[in-house]
């Protein structure tokens, strides 16, 4: 549910913004498990924007003209391996669709 308003809600309203800060709670409790994840997002299907990233700094970007949301709209999608710009070490990416109640992507 909290998904489905950042995707669909005016970043304004305090719906979005209580959604925003449900899900940052909950990916900080999940991160503080996984060191080895360096960021997760959650993009429009719509225009790839980024409406939630446990970076802040990538929030509000596009990511449209990238493999891994191109492709991971409609599958799930493994990109192969690189090197970090950030960290310079070896980088997985992957990006899976988000689907409501009635396995409906949200968009």
């Amino acid at each position: 549910m909290q998904t489905l308003i950042l995707v669909t809600d005016d970043p304004s309203s305090q719906l979005w913004q209580d959604a925003h800060t449900q899900i940052r709670q909950y990916m900080a409790s999940v991160l503080a498990t996984k060191p080895d994840f360096q960021e997760v997002q959650i993009l429009r299907a719509t225009g790839g924007q980024i409406v939630f990233s446990t970076n802040p700094k990538s929030e509000g970007q596009y990511r449209d003209q990238e493999k891994y949301f191109q492709s991971g709209i409609y599958k799930t999608f493994v990109q192969n391996l690189y090197i970090s710009s950030i960290t310079n070490k070896l980088n997985l990416t992957i990006s899976t669709p988000i689907n409501g109640d009635n396995a409906d992507m949200i968009k």
